[in-house]
């Protein structure tokens, strides 16, 4: 595939009274001349001077700084703890990729495209160098290297998921535990919660808006565990006052309501909420019948 050097699209041009200035295509080209002929550049420039044409505008494409970065492998990505064993021979095979990048990169331009404007439409030719064409990229590169140790990569993949499900059902059943998580009244206070105490527990970030699906299954759960103790309490204080005379003494719903209350307090301690009241007393009235 034929490349020309600057040096050559420069002489061609000033052959024919060519002026050549930097400038970049927005839109596609309108006309594209296949550049598969070395007399390509001289019959581009033939055709513009034909039709009286003054200036050629270039755009030359090197790899330098942030675009030869985009085109390298990271090598602080390859470590013992992704590729296992097998990382030395993976991180050499890196490098020698990225030197020999670097080294064709240092060559010249790897894209140069010339283009003018004839009748309102675009007329241009694009050259691209054929190594970095058939460069593969820093991601099939990589698939390349580490195709024969698969085995290994995979299970080393498959003990870090497995932590990272471990570490997050710990995590959830840590705020499930937390008495300050479940003062928490609203999904933002949970969320907030929820973030600064993973903040505490694993060096791995993870931001707010990820953390919430963990703090609402943790809240849910808690949720779940109070209906569920609740209903238990309700079914073991009514078969407890279905079966106590004082209570089968009451004859209205005020005394037994009076009665069921004072009966648990001295129980537990605690005072039980209204509604919830209302449902042992109906249960253990219903169990007497």
């Amino acid at each position: 595939m034929f490349f020309p050097t600057l040096q050559e699209v420069k002489s061609t041009m000033e052959k024919y009274n060519l002026s050549l200035f930097e400038g970049t295509i927005v839109e596609q080209a309108d006309i594209i001349i296949p550049t598969d002929t070395e007399s390509v550049i001289e019959n581009f420039c033939r055709l513009a001077s034909d039709n009286s044409i003054k200036t050629i505008f270039i755009n030359v494409e090197t790899l330098e700084e942030e675009s030869l970065r985009r085109n390298l492998i990271n090598l602080e990505s390859i470590t013992s703890e992704d590729y296992g064993s097998s990382f030395k021979e993976i991180l050499k095979k890196a490098r020698a990729y990225n030197k020999n990048i670097e080294e064709l990169a240092r060559q010249g331009p790897i894209g140069i495209e010339l283009f003018f404007v004839l009748n309102g439409k675009i007329c241009s030719i694009d050259f691209t160098e054929e190594w970095y064409l058939e460069s593969p990229s820093p991601d099939d590169a990589m698939e390349e290297f580490t195709f024969d140790y698969q085995d290994e990569i995979e299970q080393i993949e498959e003990a870090r998921e497995q932590k990272e499900v471990e570490q997050l059902e710990t995590f959830i059943e840590m705020l499930i535990q937390d008495k300050e998580f479940k003062k928490c009244t609203t999904e933002r206070e949970r969320r907030y919660h929820a973030f600064y105490a993973w903040k505490k527990i694993s060096d791995k970030f993870m931001g707010i808006d990820d953390v919430e699906p963990h703090a609402r299954e943790a809240w849910e759960f808690i949720q779940r565990e109070e209906r569920n103790n609740r209903q238990e309490n309700i079914n073991k204080f009514a078969d407890l006052l279905s079966m106590d005379d004082g209570f089968r003494k009451c004859t209205n719903m005020g005394s037994r309501k009076t009665y069921a209350s004072n009966f648990i307090k001295n129980h537990t301690g605690e005072t039980v909420k209204s509604g919830i009241l209302e449902q042992i007393v109906n249960s253990a009235k219903a169990k007497q019948n």
